[in-house]
């Protein structure tokens, strides 16, 4: 692979060229690199001013905030000019005076209260029609003569056999014995009273000897 600027077709276009051609293309070509230059250099100043200006963003922000001002106290000063007789006395008469108190009644208005209005109203023609009951439909009527909870003849004269009689009776259990609570908590079965203590038994009720006891 042939690089650029390199190659046949490059050596052609110089032999094609007149020189002073040549030498304008040379001298961009110098020109160009010396700007690359300029504006790296450029951008390396900038980010170097960058980060300083975030170094003292960042300070400025992580300090504490300032403490607001305390707002300025009034002095309390002495009235040096003395009062006069009259409003000394008109102050007197003021403290003299008792309190207003007021006195709050309760409301008489009563909710279950009818308004006396209401009593003395009148229903209109339109409301007496929308009071009075739809008629209904002879279709839509209901029998009024109908019992549904009527108990046929033929059930009033029956006779129930055995087997319904004894099935009609409640079962009788036992009640269940209550084993929770012992009237009786030391009682000693009799079988425990005529046991004999087996050989094996006597063994194993025997304790066990240990070293050093």
């Amino acid at each position: 692979m042939s690089k650029a600027g390199t190659g046949p077709h490059f050596i052609k276009r110089i032999a094609f060229t007149s020189p002073k051609i040549f030498l304008l293309k040379i001298r961009n070509s110098f020109s160009n690199s010396t700007r690359d230059r300029r504006s790296t250099k450029k951008i390396r100043r900038k980010h170097k001013n960058a980060e300083k200006e975030l170094e003292e963003w960042l300070a400025q922000r992580a300090a504490p905030k300032p403490i607001p001002p305390q707002p300025p106290v009034p002095k309390w000063k002495r009235k040096t000019t003395p009062l006069s007789p009259e409003e000394h006395e008109v102050r007197i008469i003021q403290l003299s005076r008792p309190p207003p108190r007021y006195m709050i009644q309760p409301d008489p208005w009563d909710p279950y209260q009818v308004n006396p209005k209401a009593k003395r109203a009148r229903a209109t023609k339109r409301t007496l029609e929308l009071a009075a009951h739809r008629e209904l439909p002879e279709e839509a009527r209901l029998d009024l003569a109908y019992k549904p909870f009527t108990i046929k003849k033929s059930a009033l004269k029956y006779k129930p056999t055995k087997r319904i009689l004894d099935l009609s009776e409640p079962v009788v259990k036992r009640t269940a014995a209550n084993n929770d609570v012992r009237e009786d908590a030391f009682q000693v079965p009799a079988r425990a009273l005529k046991a004999m203590c087996s050989k094996r038994t006597k063994e194993l009720a025997k304790p066990i000897v240990r070293r050093g006891w």
